[in-house]
């Protein structure tokens, strides 16, 4: 069994075959590789993101995509933040094709993602992975992304 914290409950040991010892706070969790691999377009449920405390993070992304992965057939990531939970008129910060296999960070800083909101305003913001297929010999994609101030 992993060890969580004592202090937040909420966090748990990164995976153990890697030498990085990300924290993984399973709120900034975007996606659990443990579910599985993705066979169709999807966008995960959206979580809330508290930019007022984050400064310089990192995404954590990671997985494999099966079948045959090249310039015609793909799948595209991308990490959208938007002011609303339903994710309506979001913003990309991030998007990347992925390869057969991949292992990657992309840093995040809490100010840049503030400036999404409208002037003025102090509404949540929420942070959603979702994934696209390009194609028909990209069978499916595995892959796990979560938020993490280890960068």
């Amino acid at each position: 069994m992993a060890a969580v914290s004592a202090v937040n409950p909420n966090l748990a040991s990164a995976d153990a075959e890697t030498r990085r010892a990300d924290m993984l706070d399973t709120l900034l969790l975007l996606r659990d590789i443990a579910d599985g691999a993705e066979t169709s377009d999807v966008a995960e449920t959206a979580v809330a993101l508290e930019v007022e405390k984050l400064s310089m993070a990192a995404i954590k992304i990671d997985g494999s995509c099966a079948g045959t992965v090249d310039g015609s057939n793909f799948w595209t990531l991308t990490i959208n933040v938007a002011d609303n939970v339903g994710m309506s008129d979001p913003t990309a910060i991030h998007t990347q094709v992925l390869p057969a296999s991949f292992d990657y960070y992309v840093p995040i800083d809490g100010k840049q993602i503030e400036a999404i909101r409208t002037a003025g305003q102090d509404e949540s913001l929420y942070i959603q992975a979702s994934i696209a297929e390009t194609g028909t010999t990209a069978t499916s994609c595995t892959y796990g992304a979560y938020v993490t101030s280890q960068c």
